[in-house]
């Protein structure tokens, strides 16, 4: 190992400074390595000391800091330094790794970056609150927006449980959707929720069948009529077959 740290092929150096076995005077050595892609792998090995992770936190490469920001063992005093970098690739990582103090993310939900803004909000752990405040603005804009994009799990949530049922309808046409939301879906009270979901282009011959039996006569019936034709075309879509 010590011929590789002072090997000239990258290529081995690199491999010694990812490597999870590598022992910590190593990555030391290799965290002044002339090559940032050394670097970056110094900076994402688990094995790193903080002091060293501290050090590379103001590397002149953004990658180095990038990674540091994605190691899942930097601490978060140094995780509130990055959130500050002039990197907003930096400050997405920040905003989604796991030991984000909530303070720090609710700042980074603020961000002037939407990117870091997104990231933050995709955290589990973000405030309800603020993730109310950024669904709620994009659906004043243009409630397509719901349907249209595929949003993050606490948004999908916020939609699925919404009193509004505008907004139930336009997440039931969210292409997608897991199967376990159309699911969740299919109970609810509207008719033209049900509806929504009975028209979803992802939806399978299980969730029709159980469809089937709704207690609206319209519904029911046109599932059956679903499942009718989907089992037209399994049997017959190939011609040339008879």
């Amino acid at each position: 190992m010590t011929w590789g740290v002072h090997h000239s092929d990258e290529s081995i150096r690199i491999a010694i400074a990812k490597s999870p076995n590598t022992p910590e005077c190593f990555l030391v050595e290799l965290a002044s390595d002339e090559d940032k892609d050394i670097r970056r792998q110094v900076a994402g090995n688990h094995r790193t000391p903080k002091d060293i992770l501290e050090k590379l936190s103001v590397d002149t490469s953004v990658s180095v800091r990038i990674a540091i920001a994605g190691n899942l063992y930097t601490c978060e005093l140094l995780l509130e330094k990055l959130a500050a970098d002039t990197d907003y690739e930096v400050r997405s990582k920040v905003a989604a790794h796991e030991k984000t103090p909530i303070p720090i993310l609710e700042k980074l939900a603020n961000d002037k970056s939407a990117i870091v803004r997104l990231a933050a909000l995709e955290n589990p752990l973000i405030p309800v609150n603020l993730i109310d405040s950024a669904i709620g603005k994009l659906v004043e804009k243009d409630i397509k927006i719901i349907q249209k994009y595929k949003l993050p799990l606490p948004f999908v949530e916020w939609a699925i449980n919404h009193s509004d049922e505008n907004i139930r309808i336009a997440i039931a046409n969210n292409s997608y959707l897991e199967e376990s939301h159309l699911i969740q879906l299919a109970e609810d009270k509207a008719v033209a929720v049900r509806l929504a979901v009975l028209k979803h282009s992802e939806i399978s011959n299980c969730l029709l069948t159980k469809l089937s039996e709704d207690e609206d006569e319209s519904i029911g019936m046109m599932a059956a009529l679903q499942i009718r034709e989907h089992l037209e075309h399994y049997y017959f879509e190939d011609s040339n077959l008879f």
